[in-house]
């Protein structure tokens, strides 16, 4: 046998060695990007997102000041108005349809996000729980009290994007210009979402 066939073989042998000992394996594993969202357990995760829910909800059944519309008082600025029955179990009804919804749409954000940078998902069911979390923390920004209509409105519209988009960098460890991204395409899955719920309801009433 040569020389030359000889090498050949030991360099077989010894790649053969590294595939059955596991370590040209962890080599690889090491190239690849780390997962989206991070092996944990969501009983925490779901334990807040519900704490968030369940306070917001009671804002609503009170009739926190907060959550009514404000109206013009003349020279005086504006003043909240007051809720009605009604109104407040309307409120708890639509922040119990919509948490479950900006839930869904946060994960889809997240999810496009891990495919656009070719990172896998990793826990899909701490996904799901941190993402819930997010959500329902976000929106209690609506309960920050402000009495300028123009802020007001603002807020209520862009504060919890602004909110959930500055908590999906420390509950991810995302840099802030992914974390816009996925906030990008969450709005876009809520549209997504709002569009199917309009096509739902127009055939059921044709």
């Amino acid at each position: 046998m040569s020389t030359d066939e000889t090498e050949h073989d030991d360099e077989e042998t010894e790649e053969g060695e590294l595939g059955e000992d596991g370590s040209a394996g962890d080599a690889h594993d090491d190239l690849l990007p780390p997962p989206i969202s991070a092996e944990a357990s969501p009983k925490p995760w779901v334990i807040a997102g519900a704490a968030a829910t369940a306070i917001l909800c009671l804002a609503w059944l009170a009739g926190a000041r907060q959550l009514a519309p404000l109206e013009s008082a003349g020279n005086d600025g504006a003043i909240y108005g007051e809720l009605t029955f009604g109104e407040r179990l309307s409120g708890v009804a639509r922040t119990l349809v919509f948490v479950p919804l900006a839930s869904l749409a946060l994960v889809f954000g997240v999810a496009a996000l891990a495919f656009v940078r070719q990172r896998p998902i990793g826990d899909a069911v701490a996904l799901l729980a941190k993402c819930a979390a997010v959500a329902a923390i976000a929106l209690l920004v609506r309960l920050v009290p402000v009495e300028i209509a123009f802020v007001k409105h603002s807020l209520d519209f862009a504060g919890p994007a602004l909110v959930a988009l500055g908590l999906l960098v420390p509950v991810f460890r995302l840099h802030v210009r992914d974390a816009g991204l996925a906030i990008g395409f969450t709005l876009m899955g809520l549209v997504l979402l709002a569009l199917s719920a309009l096509v739902v309801v127009w055939a059921i009433t044709v």
